[in-house]
């Protein structure tokens, strides 16, 4: 070998990029701690054996009952929290949603959408479905929450306060007439009961001086408070003084 050829030789050997060591057999890769979770929660949330998909469904049919609930019922108590309404509406929502995910979405849908989409854009949404349902989900729950469906809200939306120093229990039953657009109220027993004044808003509907204690509103005299048609009833004394006072919404009247 001439001189020329060994010194070729020797430059391509220094150049020549050294191989990567191997792992050993066993080792794993480590990741952080959020990697960690993060995987984790991918092989919790794509777990779909028969017996993972009704534990999912029904954790999450319970978590979201529990929200609905609880945001109702706070709204009953402070009505100015319209912040509460979102977490209604993320309830109810769940409920819904978090079953059909895991019963349909993600053991059935996603595998047939990667089996079958040919396409560009149907390849990138059967790979980006979660990500899209998920998007698709909280849009919902910002839409129901500025502006709450009828069965978003329920019968928590009747406030009462009480005067304890009056001796008297009665109790506000409405019905709705959804064709006339009318709602027809009686408040009973109509024991120890002097008077109603009806206020939507602090404005005054209607007063009532005698039995039978029942009136009639149309749903077009309500005004709304925090996006929500109500109307309140004080049950008074003949003397005047408040037995009880009521807070009703319309949307939870059936």
């Amino acid at each position: 070998m001439t001189f020329i050829e060994q010194s070729m030789h020797i430059e391509r050997s220094v150049d020549r990029p050294r191989n990567k060591p191997r792992h050993q057999p066993g080792q794993r890769k480590k990741h952080g701690a959020l990697k960690s979770l993060w995987l984790a929660y991918k092989a919790l949330y794509y777990a779909s054996t028969p017996s993972w998909r009704f534990m999912k469904s029904g954790a999450l049919f319970l978590f979201g009952f529990f929200c609905w609930s609880a945001g109702n019922l706070l709204l009953s108590y402070e009505p100015s929290w319209t912040w509460v309404q979102f977490i209604a509406a993320y309830g109810f929502l769940v409920i819904i949603w978090g079953p059909t995910t895991h019963l349909l979405l993600v053991p059935i849908v996603t595998p047939y959408m990667r089996r079958c989409f040919d396409s560009n854009p149907g390849k990138w949404l059967a790979k980006h479905l979660s990500l899209v349902n998920f998007l698709v989900f909280m849009v919902h729950v910002i839409l129901f929450g500025l502006y709450p469906p009828e069965h978003v809200l329920f019968e928590f939306g009747t406030i009462a306060s009480s005067n304890p120093e009056v001796d008297v229990n009665p109790t506000l039953d409405c019905g709705r007439n959804r064709d006339a657009a009318r709602l027809t109220c009686t408040v009973s027993p109509g024991d120890g009961i002097g008077r109603l004044e009806i206020e939507t808003a602090g404005k005054p509907l209607s007063r009532l001086d005698e039995a039978p204690w029942t009136f009639t509103l149309r749903e077009q005299d309500l005004a709304r408070v925090v996006g929500q048609q109500q109307f309140e009833v004080l049950v008074m004394t003949p003397g005047g003084n408040v037995i009880r006072s009521y807070t009703k919404y319309v949307a939870t009247i059936p």
